[in-house]
């Protein structure tokens, strides 16, 4: 059997806000708390969710550009939270990330060979130069630019362009495991097809395992295998995409379904769903939703729901799902 790509046991992430009184205890924010779950290799798991659940935090934590609180993160087996700063630069070859915003994630006064060629510089330096050019052209190739490219500056590309360059930086070391937070959100629509595509077909022609953060519904089910949809830090609901988009099992979830425009909105029954999202530092016992769900009763504010199974490849955390 196959070793899965990311496992992520148990991960947790609190950071500790400045005290506002000298007597009192600091504010913790539970950024990302107590998550748990897997990609197989080749497969593209989906977290989604409202601004500020975690999302990017989580995409961090997992590519290990901070430490956790508790839990571990396994990458092609090895728990990077294990290793020393050598090891893991070394190991950074197996997964590289793309940021969201395509301005500011690249050098404006590099050109386009050193900015993509820069992991592979830091992580494989016994590269020869006919190597690196190899690979850098292969890169380059991979996602649609030309050899004549690489002499030229960020400035002088559109924004669908200099995404393009971020994902050929992330695929030069030949990854396994790509992390993309958000990388369509700042495009136009037209591009953000383009951009959608090519990460579809790469994932195709490179044997790549991708976890994609989007707020986009229409994102998700176009690129995803599975999704997890993620509320103030947590996990409420995961399971195949099409069988979470399609019967949504969690309040949360069928929440975001009924926020997604359709042409004929007066069709659609309003959401009553009400009230305010809680304070990520708040300590209240119970579901963290139960203030914004119609269904909640006086067990779901008294009790944590589980993540617990409703159909076979199918959770959700909610007691009456």
């Amino acid at each position: 059997m196959s070793v899965p790509a990311l496992e992520v046991d148990r991960l947790s992430k609190l950071y500790r806000l400045a005290r506002t009184h000298l007597f009192r205890q600091p504010h913790v924010v539970h950024a990302v708390d107590d998550v748990t779950f897997s990609i197989a290799s080749g497969r593209t798991l989906g977290v989604v969710g409202e601004s500020g659940c975690g999302k990017s935090t989580l995409a961090r934590t997992v590519m290990a550009l901070g430490p956790p609180t508790a839990g571990t993160v396994r990458i092609l087996g090895i728990d990077l939270h294990l290793l020393g700063a050598r090891a893991l630069r070394a190991h950074r070859r197996h997964f590289q990330m793309v940021f969201q915003d395509p301005f500011g994630s690249l050098n404006p006064r590099h050109r386009v060979a050193r900015i993509v060629a820069e992991p592979l510089d830091a992580f494989d330096g016994a590269a020869g130069g006919s190597e690196r050019a190899a690979r850098l052209a292969e890169a380059l190739g991979s996602v649609g630019l030309r050899p004549q490219d690489a002499g030229k500056f960020p400035h002088q590309f559109s924004a669908g362009q200099r995404q393009r360059i971020a994902i050929a930086r992330a695929l030069i070391t030949r990854p396994a495991l790509i992390v993309a937070d958000e990388p369509v959100s700042s495009l136009d629509v037209s591009v953000q097809a383009q951009v959608l595509n090519l990460l579809q077909d790469l994932k195709a022609s490179h044997a790549l395992t991708y976890m994609l953060i989007s707020h986009d519904l229409a994102v998700i089910r176009y690129m995803c295998d599975e999704v997890a949809v993620m509320y103030l830090g947590r996990f409420v609901e995961f399971g195949a995409t099409a069988e979470v988009l399609t019967r949504p099992a969690h309040p949360y979830t069928q929440a975001l379904m009924e926020a997604v425009p359709v042409p004929e909105p007066g069709r659609r029954e309003r959401s009553r769903f009400k009230g305010t999202i809680p304070s990520p530092t708040g300590t209240a016992a119970g579901c963290t939703f139960a203030d914004r769900c119609p269904r909640a009763e006086a067990r779901c504010r008294d009790e944590v729901p589980a993540l617990r199974q409703i159909a076979p490849g199918h959770t959700a955390a909610c007691h009456f799902a």
